[in-house]
This record gives C-alpha cells, structure tokens and sequence, in this order.
C-alpha cells in the first residue's frame, strides 16, 4: 500500500482523474488493478506501476499476492509507452526482450 507519507497525493490523482502513475524504489515490477477510494474501480481507477528492475539487487515480493496487484514479476525488465490520439499503449518486457505485460488503454 505504498509509503503513508506519499500517499497524501493520491487525491490529487484521484481529482484530475489521472489514468497512470508511475514510480520506483523497489526491485520488482508490479502493474495494478484501477484503484479508486482504496477500492478496485474498473471504469475510474488509477492504475499503478511499480518499476524497479533496471539494476541493482531484485527483491521478493510478499508471501501472498496483494488485492490490488493486477501483474507481478521479479527480474530485471524495462517498459514502453506510447500514446497515439486517444490510445495508450503500455509493454513490460524483461531483460531477454520477451513481453511480460501489456495493457492498452483507449479514451
């Protein structure tokens, strides 16, 4: 559920009805569900991406999957994104090139 003291932005997401948010710190890849008001909300959620493996040390994730992880992956990985006119265009690919996640978001 992320560090208490970041999470005072999450409104601010909420309010301009962000569509992704991206951040890092920890060494594992994690994508999840659209999350609204600490609920899953398919249709006006935020989803968050958790990218951390471009180098250093992998870390583990928790004994059990959290309610909100839509993809998980422990490797060294990279994205993509692209956005042509109202389609975002989201790739996970892990160090060899092979795609991991994707998503595809249309407005």
């Amino acid at each position: 559920m992320g560090d208490l003291a970041i999470r005072k932005i999450v409104p601010l997401y909420e309010k301009y009805k962000v569509d992704m948010v991206f951040f890092g710190h920890l060494h594992t890849y994690q994508r999840t569900l659209p999350i609204k008001n600490n609920l899953v909300d398919k249709h006006n959620g935020i989803i968050y991406v958790q990218g951390g493996g471009g180098g250093g040390n992998l870390e583990d994730f928790a004994p059990s999957r959290a309610w909100f992880s839509a993809k998980t992956f422990r490797g060294h990985h990279y994205f993509t994104v692209s956005v042509l006119n109202n389609e975002l265009s989201f790739k996970m690919y892990d160090s060899e090139g092979k795609l991991r996640d994707y998503l595809d978001i249309k407005k």
